[in-house]
């Protein structure tokens, strides 16, 4: 799939986001069950990643998702208590660990 086509269908995701059908949503095919659990946060993180131009992207995204996911409340990437670190403070901690692999 060329890059344009993705950006239209992701482009198409927020003008006419899907409706989430009544079947379970590990169930529904690929393209649904994406568009349902992880196009609307990962389009979030993109949005941000574009307005903050991080140094190192791939790890700002990642630590952006991580710290958005609203499906997990404990992560080794969120501070104290639960309290959410600062996304730049997330980026730097995801490049450390990905750098010591």
């Amino acid at each position: 799939m060329e890059d344009n086509e993705v950006l239209e269908r992701l482009a198409t995701h927020l003008r006419e986001p899907p409706t989430i059908p009544s079947v379970p949503v590990y169930a529904l095919p690929d393209q649904q069950y994406l568009e349902a659990t992880v196009f609307p946060l990962l389009l979030r993180g993109l949005e941000e990643v574009a307005r903050s131009r991080p140094a190192d992207p791939l790890a700002f995204l990642a630590a952006y998702l991580l710290s958005n996911n609203p499906q997990k409340t404990s992560h080794p990437l969120m501070g104290d208590e639960g309290r959410r670190v600062p996304l730049q403070g997330i980026a730097q901690m995801a490049a450390d660990i990905i750098s010591r692999k």
